[in-house]
Parts: structure tokens; C-alpha cells; sequence
């Protein structure tokens, strides 16, 4: 390998990152040798054979346990993951799953039940039937457990294999680690998709489980607190109806941000179909929505004016009859007092005279 300074390296890590632009948080060639060492690694020492648990712990009566099973395996390396990961080899990774389910089943014949799982990684859907036959199997094995959780990327969610944990997954956690593009391509995470991206494929998870967790990361060189404010932002409550409308419809994150200004999902949908209808750009949208929530100025009121004295309105009935009289209208006119009220009866011939 050629020899490379200290300076080399640290200056290779300098850098700014900016909304949009970044450097990568690794030089090239670390991250390629860092792959490279997996793979040696992988093919020496990631060995399969069955192994007796002779010392394994027997279950202690009144215990809860959670089953926590591992997939050490990833299609790609992120530079700054410190988990147990290998790179993926699918003869190697079907073998794994083989014997992890056999595992299960030593692990139940000791006794053991369990009222929850996990299921981590490395990437766990790597292999999607290989998970959901998994997953299966715990939850035959063990009834008690309640809820499933498992760890995925982001872009998994594009997979049309995905739907084969339906109904086996409670839990999905989606590791997004943040939405600016600029981070993403630093961080060599953009592989999964842009920020819009990555944003819509939730919205997509949201659709297929209950539950729903996001991991964030913030720490990233060059990440400001702008940018966490905007990640937090582009996770606050849409329903995911309004994302799915916000993409049939080819609008973007910015637009969804906006929207999140809206208290409920009544006004967010009728502001969305004004914006559809209209065509409105981020800046349009985001002016028409200010429009909205700036109260309007308070109207003058008109002076009103009481007037107490019923002679004038008598007048003014007298003088409309003379009116219609002198039009030719032979409009007759009575009126009757009582001790609390006036009462007045016009007649007004359908057919002048």
C-alpha cells in the first residue's frame, strides 16, 4: 500500500460541509481497504459450524427475557459503524440464518420462553424470506413474545419482498441518521437514496407496521444545529395518507415541512389540494401558508345608531303609502293601538288602478 503521511490523512479529514456539499468522512482508500480487511477477515474467520452450549445458563423461574438475534452481515460498510458486521456473501448469510433458527430451538428445548424480540444488525433484511422464516419460527417457538422489533435501512423499503414481514414485524426501526443531503454523501450514506428519498420510503414503513422509530445521529463534522432543526422537522406528525398524497403528486420534503405549520390534518389536506390545484412552488406554498395563519387587521365598525322615538318609523310608513298612492297604487293603510303595541295592516292590490 503507498505510504501516506500523518499530514496526508489529516488533511484528507479537513473540510467544509455545507448544505448540499460535502467531503467524504473517510479518505477513499481507507474505506476500501477497510473492505478489503472484512472480506479477509470473512472468508477466515466467520466459520459456521455447530456448536455444543454445554455451559449455557438454564432459565431462572420468574424471569422476563427478550430474545436478542444478531445479522452480521452488510452489503456495504458505513465508515463510522462500530457494530459487529461482516460484508454480505448470500451462501454464507442463508447458512447463518439456518443456524440461528436451530439455536432457537436448542434455546427452547432448555426452557427458555421469551416475551419480546429483537432482531439487530448488521443489516437484518438482508435476506428478507431468510428473516420472515426466522421470525416465524420465534413466535412458534415462543408464544409468549408480544412484539417483534427489527432494524433496517432505509431503502429496504423499496423492496417489494418487504411485505413478507407484514404481520410478523411490530416494530420497524429505520436507520435514517439524517436527511440533508450534504451528510448523506459525507457520511457515504446517500447509497440508500437522497433525503427525499429516504423521507418517502417511511412513509412507506408507516403503511406496513404499527410502529414506527427513526434513529438520528447528530455529531456528524460539519452538522449544524440548522440541520438537526430541519431533520426534527421532516419527522414531526403527517399522516401517512398526506405523504403518499405528497408523492403521487411529485412535491417534495420542503413542501411537507410546510405543511407541518398546519395544527391539524383537516387544514394540511385542504391547504395540500390548493397547492396541487395551483401548482405552487415551496416559496408559494410556504407564502400562502403564512397568508393563512397571519390573523387579518380588525374590521372598523360601522357606527350604529339607535333611534328610540316610534314616530319616525310611523312617518316613514305614512310617507311610503303617499308615495305608492301618487303612483298610482291604491294601497290601503290601518292601524290599531293597544295598550302595549301598535299594530299596522297594509293592503297592497296586486294590479294597479
Amino acid at each position: 500500500m503507498e505510504e501516506r503521511s500523518t499530514e496526508t490523512i489529516r488533511n484528507a479529514y479537513k473540510g467544509n460541509v455545507k448544505h448540499g456539499k460535502s467531503e467524504a468522512i473517510a479518505p477513499k482508500w481507507v474505506l476500501q481497504s477497510t473492505e478489503a480487511v472484512m472480506q479477509y477477515y470473512l472468508d477466515r474467520d466467520l466459520t459456521l459450524d455447530r456448536c455444543v452450549l454445554e455451559k449455557f445458563p438454564l432459565p431462572q423461574e420468574g424471569h422476563k427475557y427478550m430474545l436478542y438475534a444478531h445479522i452480521p452481515f452488510c452489503k456495504t460498510l458505513c465508515s463510522y459503524c462500530t457494530f459487529h458486521r461482516f460484508l454480505f456473501k448470500e451462501h454464507k448469510a442463508r447458512e447463518y440464518f439456518v443456524n440461528l433458527r436451530k439455536e432457537m430451538e436448542a434455546v427452547r428445548a432448555m426452557g427458555y420462553d421469551f416475551t419480546s424480540m429483537y432482531v439487530g444488525g448488521g443489516t437484518t433484511t438482508v435476506l428478507m424470506d431468510e428473516l420472515a422464516k426466522t421470525l416465524e419460527l420465534a413466535k412458534k417457538l415462543f408464544p409468549s413474545i408480544k412484539e417483534v422489533s427489527v432494524e433496517t435501512d432505509p431503502q429496504i423499503m423499496g423492496d417489494p419482498q418487504i411485505h413478507m414481514l407484514e404481520g410478523l414485524v411490530d416494530r420497524m426501526s429505520i436507520g435514517v441518521q439524517s436527511f440533508d443531503d450534504g451528510i448523506l454523501k459525507m457520511t457515504e450514506r446517500d447509497k440508500f437514496g437522497t433525503g427525499q428519498e429516504v423521507f418517502e420510503n417511511i412513509a412507506k414503513a408507516q403503511e406496513l407496521f404499527p410502529i414506527c422509530n427513526v434513529d438520528m445521529i447528530f455529531g456528524f463534522r460539519g452538522q449544524t444545529d440548522e440541520i438537526l432543526h430541519r431533520d426534527l422537522e421532516t419527522l414531526l406528525k403527517l399522516s401517512p395518507r398526506l405523504l403518499d398524497r405528497l408523492r403521487q403528486n411529485g412535491l417534495t420534503e420542503r413542501h411537507a415541512r410546510a405543511l407541518l405549520r398546519l395544527e391539524t390534518e383537516e387544514q394540511q389536506w385542504e391547504v395540500l389540494e390548493y397547492v396541487i390545484d395551483h401548482h405552487l412552488t415551496v416559496a408559494q406554498t410556504e407564502a400562502y401558508i403564512e397568508a393563512r395563519l397571519t390573523p387579518p387587521p380588525p374590521r372598523k365598525k360601522k357606527p350604529t345608531f339607535i333611534l328610540k322615538d316610534v314616530r319616525l318609523f310611523l312617518n316613514t310608513v305614512t310617507k311610503g303609502l303617499s308615495m305608492m298612492k301618487d303612483a298610482g297604487v291604491n294601497a290601503e293603510y290601518g292601524r290599531q293601538e293597544t295598550e302595549d303595541a301598535i299594530l299596522l295592516t297594509i293592503k297592497i292590490p296586486k294590479a294597479a288602478s
